[in-house]
């Protein structure tokens, strides 16, 4: 009976590894509307090529950034009509407090791409 038992709880283990594994294969990046991942918040596991078209309510909304896996790019709408590019800050898995201290204007990010993506 005893190593029925040790057999379950090895198993329960090993599939607890191989969920977490899977979990990091998907890229997972969370953004906050406040500094310091306070506020409102949402999860993201895909590019969104226009925040403002696709929820309203993130764009030019987002202050910090935590990269749970994968590489993102994360991009302000051109400054003119084509004049300019985007600016943008591209980040790997990590805890951004503030998107001022990575480069970018905060609130202006309205462009999300996962690195993989073009």
């Amino acid at each position: 009976m005893k190593s029925i038992k040790h057999m379950l709880i090895a198993l329960f283990v090993l599939l607890m590894f191989g969920l977490t594994a899977y979990a990091q294969e998907i890229p997972q990046a969370i953004v906050f509307e406040d500094p310091n991942m306070t506020g409102s918040h949402t999860h993201f596991s895909a590019s969104v090529p226009d925040l403002d078209e696709s929820d309203n309510f993130w764009n030019d909304k987002i202050s910090s950034i935590v990269v749970i896996s994968g590489t993102w790019t994360f991009l302000a709408d051109p400054v003119g009509a084509g004049d300019q590019p985007n600016k943008s800050i591209t980040l790997g898995p990590g805890v951004y407090p503030d998107v001022t201290s990575e480069g970018m204007d905060d609130d202006s990010i309205s462009q999300i791409r996962l690195g993989s993506e073009s």
